[in-house]
């Protein structure tokens, strides 16, 4: 597991405008309920980061925002609405969750579209999603659907959704921990939409995290040279062979990750970056970033 104060850094970075009382929640309930899974690695937590800030406009939107013109909610609803349809609704919130929601995702009863409309900063939509979370993380959102919308439950119920949603038969949160962040935002989003966003955000996170920029590509790596090894260092703990502090000082831990990274790789296993190695490991970095 990373360090909190390691976490908090990319956090920041990925959403420098998230409001305190975001981090504070975060802080307060990171280590014990996402240990194993958002802090389970710098790349991980990079993805996580970079996803729900762009989703949640840097943690600042936990619920959803229906205040449309008629132009919009046409755009956003072209099957539902019509341009003259549409404009009983405009700049009326409640009547329109009500309108698009109701009737449907569990929402039953009168008023449930605007009760459970978007909440939390992976918008939860619909009395059986709020239903679903509910009863899997031990609180009744169901029956006080504005507990959704609390930073505490905000990331309570983002860490549920990336749990439980997958994606080609894999949870997305597995997907951010093996690194592959396309699938990660196809699972949120449906699509690629604002994935230049996602994918800034979560380098920056990365970057801050690991404390340091790492070049596009691997030069020559010379041991006594914490200019050429602190980059290897990086993009081992990109690719999943953490090596401890990203230093530049080469060290056991840093052989050790070279090494792993040989034998997954086919290669010679000696804990030496020689050009075949830099090779593999340029043809990975190369892969990651898509």
């Amino acid at each position: 597991m990373i360090p909190l104060e390691t976490a908090l850094r990319g956090l920041r970075a990925a959403a420098p405008n998230a409001p305190k009382s975001a981090i504070r929640a975060f802080k307060k309930i990171a280590e014990r309920e996402f240990g194993d899974t958002i802090l389970c690695s710098v790349e991980c937590a990079a993805i996580v980061f970079g996803q729900l800030a762009h989703e949640s406009l840097e943690f600042t939107a936990v619920e959803e925002n229906l205040n449309y013109s008629a132009k919009r909610i046409a755009q956003v609803w072209p099957k539902h609405f019509t341009f003259p349809q549409a404009r009983p609704y405009a700049r009326n919130p409640k009547k329109l969750a009500n309108e698009v929601y109701g009737g449907r995702m569990g929402n039953t009863r009168k008023g449930d579209g605007w009760r459970f409309r978007g909440a939390g900063y992976i918008h939860l939509t619909g009395r059986a999603n709020f239903t679903a979370a509910g009863e899997a993380l031990g609180y009744d959102y169901a029956k006080r659907p504005a507990m959704a919308r609390k930073p505490e439950h905000a990331w309570r119920i983002a860490h549920w959704y990336l749990c439980e949603r997958k994606r080609k038969g894999t949870r997305l949160i597995d997907h951010a921990m093996a690194g592959a962040e396309k699938q990660v935002t196809r699972g949120i989003n449906g699509g690629l939409n604002g994935y230049k966003d996602r994918a800034r955000r979560t380098e920056l996170a990365r970057e801050a995290m690991l404390g340091t920029t790492a070049p596009r590509r691997l030069g020559k790596v010379n041991k006594r040279s914490r200019k050429t090894v602190k980059p290897l260092q990086h993009w081992l703990c990109v690719l999943g062979y953490p090596c401890g502090p990203v230093d530049g000082l080469w060290g056991p831990l840093t052989a050790q990750s070279v090494r792993r990274f040989q034998a997954d790789a086919d290669l010679k296993v000696d804990g030496i970056a020689g050009k075949r190695t830099l090779a593999a490991l340029n043809r990975a970095i190369k892969k990651h970033k898509g």
